[in-house]
């Protein structure tokens, strides 16, 4: 294919079916390094997009699927050396948005920024959502809680230790701010970041209902499965003999159980979140201990024991 530019560019697609065997995937991804390709559409392709590493594959674009027997990816030999900045076009509800996903460095890189801009100047027509690590910090007095251990020369290093940045944010377009319903920072329980939930309020269309499965997992305690049987023991006493068809009884009694099971998996899932609420609620309140210089050891112990709860 000739470009405007006089670029040749060389696309190769195939089928290849049956490379989840490494020999047989270590074959193909060689073989096509060595036709020079730039663009290579895959049929058939493995799960894990982990497999389709190779020294000429730059990027990998997958959309997968739960079987073997299906699956499409394309590869890219350009490759982003930065392997930083991540923007999506997405059709949602009609409407194409830009979502970007940003890790700035930590150092001074001027360059960065320009390549930021001027990628963000593509997608400037679509309302724009970017989240990330940004490493800057947008008001000195809000976001740093103790900036005076900052001056504390080394080897002081109680400088390194508890300091509160705002870092990680979303930031959107104007003609999404009115749009946003919450922009909360969780607690900081499994990595050294906290999360932070961002809710947009988006208008969608009616939904239509998919089929109801049976969570299974609600079997795995014995209180709910006993709860179950003796919840049908009850309604099969109270309604045999009510009606003259057998297949009508049964039928009644697949929807009764399907019915109490949904209000089971909304009581254990209400449950859950009220727990993982209360647990939130104390690493909070011990977190905010342990910044404290005079923090004790027990509180300590009592914030380790909960963030290995919520792991």
């Amino acid at each position: 294919v000739m470009s405007n530019l006089g670029h040749l560019l060389k696309t190769s697609s195939w089928n290849v079916n049956g490379i989840n065997a490494y020999i047989k995937r270590k074959m193909v991804i060689n073989y096509l390094g060595s036709k020079k390709s730039e663009i290579v559409p895959l049929h058939l392709t493995p799960s894990d997009s982990w497999k389709l590493r190779g020294n000429w594959i730059g990027q990998v674009i997958q959309n997968l699927h739960k079987s073997k027997s299906r699956g499409v990816a394309i590869l890219f030999e350009i490759r982003d050396e930065e392997g930083q900045i991540l923007i999506l076009v997405l059709l949602h509800n009609n409407q194409r948005i830009a979502h970007a996903n940003i890790y700035t460095p930590n150092t001074v890189n001027t360059a960065f920024f320009i390549t930021l801009q001027t990628l963000f100047a593509g997608v400037q027509v679509l309302p724009l959502i970017i989240g990330g690590d940004f490493n800057q910090i947008l008001d000195p007095l809000l976001d740093r809680s103790v900036p005076e251990r900052l001056s504390r020369p080394p080897p002081d290093r109680l400088a390194l230790l508890p300091l509160r940045t705002r870092i990680d944010m979303f930031l959107v377009s104007k003609i999404l701010v009115n749009s946003v319903q919450s922009c909360n920072i969780g607690v900081r329980a499994i990595t050294d970041h906290a999360p932070v939930d961002f809710l947009l309020f988006w208008e969608l269309g009616v939904a239509r209902r998919g089929r109801w499965r049976l969570n299974s997992s609600l079997l795995h305690s014995y209180e709910r499965k006993e709860e179950v049987r003796l919840a049908i023991n009850e309604f099969f006493y109270l309604n045999t003999g009510t009606v003259e068809s057998d297949t009508t009884l049964w039928e009644a009694a697949k929807a009764f159980c399907r019915g109490r099971c949904m209000a089971m998996a909304s009581r254990v899932c209400k449950e859950k979140l009220h727990r993982m609420k209360e647990l939130e609620g104390r690493l909070v309140c011990q977190q905010e201990a342990k910044r404290n210089i005079h923090a004790t050891k027990s509180a300590q112990g009592d914030l380790i024991i909960d963030q290995h709860k919520i792991n």
